[in-house]
């Protein structure tokens, strides 16, 4: 019984070892997509930030571009599945869109390499970085943002004059551009990242919203 535990301890102490070195790679991975983009990022230094052996890359996601797809698809999960959630969710019209602000302010705020990451490899340059986030993060919440539209219209709260498909680009503009945006804006407006500045940027947004698009 003891051989059997000690067996037991020395897997799980393997299994976490190997789950610190795969996170620490995605972290390393996500600053320097971020600061080098795809092309500049070297994996080399990347392994050394996260302090593993180069050959660790290989073993955990095989290639370069299979550590830039696992950084945006892990990234993006947090997001898809609170859209996921509010699309399932009982709350009326108002609520929803309440909600749907907050969430991708929060996720966003959470996570600011990713606007970077996307200009700098995904909107500016086509090919498979591009292919891959239409697949498993544009393409998924797109269907989810237009079933959270089409549910909000449903409670008779979205002025029916407005297209549901530019209604979802509408709200994607107001809520993704101000993080795209931020290095040039920010600066440019005197507005400062932060806490009262996500909680200023969900008023505004829902103040815009419930008197440009609902009823």
């Amino acid at each position: 019984m003891q051989a059997n535990q000690a067996h037991q301890a020395a897997a799980n102490s393997k299994s976490t070892r190997a789950k610190a070195a795969r996170d620490g790679l995605l972290q390393a991975a996500r600053e320097h997509f971020a600061e080098h983009g795809f092309a500049g990022a070297s994996l080399r230094a990347i392994a050394a930030d996260a302090e593993v052996n180069t050959a660790m890359v290989h073993y955990y996601f095989k290639h370069k571009q299979g550590l830039f797809e696992a950084v945006v698809k892990e990234s993006a999960q947090p997001l898809l599945a609170r859209l996921q959630a509010l699309a399932e969710s009982p709350l009326n019209g108002e609520q929803c869109l309440q909600a749907l602000v907050r969430l991708y302010i929060e996720t966003l705020s959470a996570m600011p390499w990713m606007p970077r990451i996307l200009v700098r490899d995904v909107l500016s340059s086509e090919g498979a970085r591009r292919d891959f986030f239409i697949q498993q993060v544009a393409g998924k919440a797109g269907v989810l943002l237009q079933t959270i539209v089409a549910k909000i219209a449903a409670h008779g709260d979205l002025r029916a004059d407005l297209n549901p498909k530019l209604t979802v680009l509408s709200l994607i503009s107001l809520c993704a551009f101000p993080f795209v945006a931020a290095p040039v804006v920010g600066p440019a407006l005197g507005l400062q990242s932060g806490e009262d500045w996500e909680q200023t940027m969900i008023r505004h947004i829902n103040d815009l919203l419930r008197k440009g698009i609902m009823k």
